[in-house]
């Protein structure tokens, strides 16, 4: 089978006035038949792995960030009531 074009057009819900058309020409072609699969290119095997990948977080790292958020919901917690109390005994005294 072979596509010369691929034909987009774009139409509002329930409607059949064409908003917007866009044809796109092309050079495909397809078997139904298996092919099988051709080697890479050298430039894709001889690629270099990008320097900005950034390291995958550690186990460590996680618990610690479960033991900080712990223990700002904590502090917050007991911290509000520590508040409430003072509060109180100075207005009681």
């Amino acid at each position: 089978t072979r596509v010369d074009a691929i034909r987009l057009v774009a139409r509002a819900p329930k409607q059949t006035q064409t908003l917007a058309e866009l044809t796109l020409p092309v050079k495909l072609s397809w078997v139904a038949r298996e092919v099988a699969p051709r080697e890479l290119a050298a430039w894709v095997t001889a690629a270099p792995a990008p320097a900005s990948a950034a390291p995958a977080p550690d186990e460590r790292s996680q618990w610690l960030a479960f033991g900080l958020v712990i223990a700002a919901i904590a502090l917050g917690g007991f911290g509000s009531r520590w508040l409430r109390k003072r509060r109180r005994a100075r207005r009681e005294a």
